[in-house]
């Protein structure tokens, strides 16, 4: 059968930004599993992942599907590199995500969006760990006003949309 589809957020955004697409997969007969606790995605891109893999845990979720948008990516991928051969994370299918940094990042003064700079230690540290990869689908817009060059996942399967926009990917 299909995996439940887990929802990862953006920073600043809650797990329903992608209620759109949530509602397609479910319509389809994948299963949905919101972590409510993700907020907003404030926190630091660990911390977050080990919520996920936290959550995944209470509730006995194994060779589920991240779903997410924006930083919610690296967040995916963390989860995915800390999950190791427990088994609870399949894939993570990344929509405008920026592995290799996001050029807005280079003049925010949020520090939760400085951490995506593309000189950052940590979108440095998690570009170079490419063992996970291969579960990583990234799908990017040909032009993001966000995230600015298409980010790539090294060793993953990359498909370029021909969409405009760091927000076209969700419709």
């Amino acid at each position: 059968g299909y995996p439940t589809v887990v929802p990862i957020a953006g920073i600043f955004e809650r797990w329903d930004h992608l209620l759109p697409l949530l509602r397609h997969l479910n319509g389809i007969g994948f299963g949905v599993h919101p972590i409510s606790s993700l907020g907003r995605s404030r926190a630091r891109v660990d911390a977050l992942a080990d919520e996920v893999r936290a959550d995944l845990d209470r509730y006995g979720l194994r060779d589920v599907a991240i779903l997410a948008h924006s930083t919610g990516g690296p967040v995916g991928k963390l989860a995915l590199l800390r999950d190791g051969d427990v088994g609870r994370i399949r894939h993570v299918v990344a929509l405008a995500t920026p592995f290799k940094g996001s050029r807005l990042a280079t003049v925010a003064r949020a520090a939760q969006l400085a951490a995506f700079s593309p000189s950052s230690r940590q979108t440095v540290k998690l570009s170079l760990r490419t063992e996970v990869d291969h579960r990583i689908t990234s799908i990017f817009a040909t032009f993001d006003e966000v995230i600015g060059v298409p980010n790539q996942v090294a060793l993953g399967t990359n498909l370029e949309a021909v969409r405009l926009g760091h927000y076209a990917l969700l419709s």
